[in-house]
């Protein structure tokens, strides 16, 4: 891998080989990104002229600042992060969980995320417009939380603070962080009588990777209260996004209007690859049509 004269915009996406993690990938490359794709198995990734496999497991300190040490040698910037690295546990809730099985899901969702994110801060600062994207789940919303899968739950609460926080705290550096719940989808996680495709799984996240400077930062995003395992519902948007997303028309959002003319005029030409065409247009609208219920 040795990028450094490509002017294409870059993304890092975790957990990279398969389901919604490899569909990632392989959309954001479609839209005109060079895509690292990160997974503790690389010779899984199928790679092409836009796909780079990267070795990567963000449970461990060691290979987290060894992907983080070979993207800025070879590259020196990132554009975007999307955390999809994530495993399920169990069913059980607190009562009969093991809890060192609970602190390993909690190492790789929770803790996973904060160590990838806080690795990478630095060179998605560099371009003044960074996008974090965490893969979530509605399993992990207050607001509608339910019993078992207690390990789970936790980490996904915990990711969707971590998105919050991360979005006021880089806010000054154009860094727009938001979470998404990609719902029930049929990979080796949700098994094969979810209802979701991997393409629909994947279509929040590609949006939310490739938002514009006045995009909205801090937000949830997806289908309520879902995980794999929990019974069928109906998909809507959380709440607090849609409301968020009527209160934003235009992509303001939570950066107001006075933060959108200061970001049009620093934006980069790296920012939005091919951000006029029709297709990339109509996957937008249909993102924000999903997000509006």
């Amino acid at each position: 891998m040795n990028e450094r004269m490509d002017d294409r915009p870059v993304a890092l996406v975790s957990g990279a080989n398969r389901g919604i993690g490899r569909e990632i990938a392989r959309r954001l490359a479609e839209d005109g990104y060079l895509v690292l794709a990160g997974s503790r198995a690389p010779a899984r990734v199928e790679e092409t002229e836009s796909i780079v496999e990267i070795e990567l497991d963000v449970s461990s300190d060691a290979s987290v600042d060894a992907a983080q040490r070979r993207i800025e040698s070879a590259i020196g910037r990132l554009d975007a992060l999307v955390n999809n690295a994530g495993i399920f546990g169990g069913h059980e809730s607190v009562a009969g969980y093991d809890l060192e099985r609970a602190h390993e899901v909690l190492e790789t969702n929770l803790f996973g995320a904060w160590r990838l994110s806080r690795a990478s801060l630095p060179l998605l600062r560099r371009g003044g417009h960074g996008r974090i994207v965490n893969v979530s789940s509605g399993a992990g919303q207050l607001s509608d939380m339910n019993g078992g899968n207690a390990a789970y739950r936790v980490s996904k609460a915990g990711m969707n603070a971590l998105t919050r926080i991360l979005a006021e705290d880089e806010r000054s550096h154009g860094i727009l962080a938001n979470s998404t719940c990609p719902g029930w989808v049929r990979t080796d996680m949700g098994g094969q009588g979810a209802p979701r495709s991997v393409e629909e799984g994947a279509d929040t996240a590609v949006w939310l990777a490739t938002l514009d400077d006045e995009g909205p930062t801090g937000g949830f995003s997806g289908t309520a209260s879902r995980s794999p395992g929990d019974p069928p519902a109906g998909g809507r948007p959380a709440p607090s996004f849609r409301a968020r997303r009527a209160r934003t028309a235009g992509w303001v959002g939570r950066r107001g209007r006075g933060a959108r003319r200061a970001s049009r005029r620093r934006r980069s030409p790296r920012a939005r690859p091919g951000g006029s065409s029709p297709q990339l247009r109509a996957r937008r609208e249909a993102a924000c049509r999903a997000l509006a219920g």
